[in-house]
């Protein structure tokens, strides 16, 4: 809708033309039942409404073909404020108070519109928003239990760790113990045989000296 093409408007003799062009709006023949386009709201990118230049057209009033051009209904295209934006709304005579309710009254329902895509599209968003943020915590709870999980996991290992050293330590001092028994025993055995041995030595030693005393006749 924004190619600009000229237009020629009939005057009082029918032969005189004038180019015209709006905005960025095409602009048709205004002679019989055509339409004129004028600015009002348009969209300005993809995501954006701009409501500054939007096509809208206005049927301008019938003539018969044989009447002559009313030259009153071809007057020169008056521009004023319009009233519910900084665009310029032409006029026609009588046909501008009508235009002007079609052009807020469209201006209000495309407002109306990009007010609801806007709401539907923050809902949207703020719901996107809670979810990902309900699963960042969910995921920062599972780690969180992870974390805690392996945790105890390591604790657990290093009691474990810490029983064995208990018990090897446990079982390092019987056998420390028991080899400390069998010494003791084994030297009061080497003892009690060394004692044997000095009372057979003694008492071999008295009776070799009896025998020799027997023998010179020197009584015990």
């Amino acid at each position: 809708m924004n190619p600009q093409q000229s237009t020629s408007t009939p005057s009082n003799n029918g032969t005189s033309n004038a180019n015209s062009s709006t905005n960025g709006n095409s602009v048709m023949n205004t002679s019989g039942n055509q339409f004129r386009p004028q600015e009002g709201l348009s969209f300005n990118g993809p995501s954006h409404l701009n409501f500054s230049n939007y096509g809208l057209y206005q049927p301008l009033p019938q003539r018969s073909p044989s009447q002559p051009p009313n030259t009153s209904q071809h007057q020169s295209l008056q521009s004023q404020q319009s009233p519910f934006g900084n665009a310029d709304v032409t006029t026609t005579g009588s046909g501008s108070t009508a235009y002007q309710q079609q052009l807020r009254a469209h201006y209000e329902k495309q407002k109306h519109q990009y007010e609801q895509q806007q709401a539907a599209q923050q809902k949207a968003e703020q719901v996107q928003a809670q979810q990902a943020a309900q699963v960042q915590a969910a995921k920062a709870q599972a780690q969180a239990q992870a974390q805690a999980q392996a945790q105890a996991q390591a604790q657990a290992q290093a009691q474990a760790v810490q029983a064995a050293q208990v018990q090897a330590a446990q079982a390092q001092a019987q056998a420390q113990a028991q080899a400390q028994a069998q010494a003791q025993a084994q030297a009061q055995a080497q003892n009690q045989r060394q004692a044997l041995a000095q009372q057979d030595s003694l008492q071999s030693l008295r009776h070799h000296q009896r025998h020799t005393r027997s023998l010179v006749g020197i009584p015990d």
